[in-house]
């Protein structure tokens, strides 16, 4: 800062000398650590009708079929009883949170035929002409 001269009104003069002084001293130091987010791997075990996230360690899941959260479903698998769009969200240990790519589950049909008719035996699982997206 340095040496600074006054005059005021009056006759009063001088100087003053400024300077800076450390009167504390503050260092601080911290460790950020990044958790991966969860990879979350889907498989479909068709004979099982049984969808399983490949990561197990999750703390929670939430499992999705068309859009709607499936009830009671929150563990690592999940019962795919119904036809449409499949996928899980994860939270692992450390508060990271993931989404899975998409299963598509077809319905299960039986087709018979009968003096050349060809028929199903549950007509519900029939989608003419309606999108499942």
């Amino acid at each position: 800062m340095g040496n600074l001269p006054f005059n005021i009104a009056g006759g009063t003069f001088g100087s003053i000398d400024i300077s800076l002084q450390t009167q504390q001293l503050f260092n601080d130091t911290d460790t950020v650590v990044v958790y991966p987010m969860p990879e979350i791997v889907l498989a479909y075990d068709t004979a099982a009708a049984e969808i399983c996230a490949g990561d197990t360690t999750l703390v929670s899941y939430t499992w999705y079929n068309n859009g709607d959260t499936v009830p009671m479903a929150n563990g690592p698998c999940v019962n795919a009883n119904a036809p449409g769009l499949w996928w899980s969200a994860g939270t692992n240990g450390f508060g990271c949170f993931g989404v899975s790519d998409t299963v598509v589950v077809c319905p299960s049909l039986a087709i018979d035929h009968d003096a050349g008719v060809l028929f199903v035996d549950d007509v519900s699982m029939l989608t003419l002409g309606r999108s499942m997206a």
